[in-house]
């Protein structure tokens, strides 16, 4: 693993600040922050999500108490997509492997990708956040949370390509996340296909190159979502980068 990021630091950082967002968490339980799916070192892309889902920790999938030293939680982790513990991957993963498998990318073979999100923090669905207040609090949360991961892609910088969907609350896409936050000293350099332009059919994309420490990262995002109904639109929208825009897809396929 990368030695340029202290997760034990990050961890600590975090468990520091559940308290806030108690609210958020399934029966006010925090779970062991996952800060990556699959093994970042040496991957040349990642799928990105808002943060993990709670029914990662359901007991089915036994994560046991033993998960709660740094080191056994991080090997569980990287070796997610080959079935530690003999569980498979959450069925949530089932949309993003068929876009991969489009592109011609794999969570386990080479090139490789892994998953990275917003939030290391698994919470309640957004579905169920029906306050405002509770939509606030955790829009509030993707903010504080995101350092983590711009810290990652700055600590790998192998990673130059990003796949991103859906949104954050009813009323932010994740797009809007990352285009508010450049403060964390990130740059949208280039807007290739802006999100929701003018005639754009559903779903809507967009395309930007952000620079990341000095790093060129292709962003493509779609507004659906892989937990939608149709998550095959994905698929169909791997097809169209791969016939129109094929500078987005790792450089393999160019």
């Amino acid at each position: 693993m990368s030695n340029q990021i202290d997760y034990r630091h990050w961890r600590s950082e975090i468990n520091k600040s559940n308290s806030k967002y108690k609210q958020l968490f399934v029966k006010g339980r925090a779970y062991p922050p996952i800060f990556f799916f699959g093994d970042p070192e040496g991957a040349v892309m990642a799928t990105v999500g808002i943060n993990p889902s709670a029914g990662e920790f359901s007991k089915h999938r036994k994560w046991g108490p033993e998960y709660g030293e740094l080191n056994r939680l991080l090997e569980r982790c990287r070796n997610y997509f080959d079935k530690p513990a003999g569980i498979p991957p959450h069925p949530w993963f089932w949309a993003w492997e068929n876009f991969l498998d489009e592109i011609g990318v794999s969570y386990q073979t080479s090139p490789r990708a892994v998953h990275l999100d917003f939030s290391p923090r698994a919470t309640r669905s957004t579905r169920s956040m029906q306050k405002e207040s509770e939509q606030l609090l955790f829009l509030a949360l993707m903010k504080n949370d995101l350092k983590y991961f711009i810290g990652q892609l700055r600590a790998y910088p192998s990673i130059k390509y990003l796949y991103a969907a859906g949104t954050v609350t009813k009323r932010y896409w994740a797009i809007d996340v990352l285009e508010n936050s450049q403060h964390l000293s990130y740059k949208i350099k280039q807007r290739v296909v802006p999100f929701k332009s003018p005639g754009q059919e559903k779903p809507y994309v967009g395309l930007y190159k952000l620079d990341i420490g000095g790093v060129l990262r292709y962003l493509f995002f779609c507004s659906t979502s892989p937990s939608a109904r149709n998550p095959d639109k994905l698929v169909q929208k791997a097809q169209w980068l791969i016939k129109h825009y094929p500078e987005f897809l790792p450089s393999h396929r160019r």
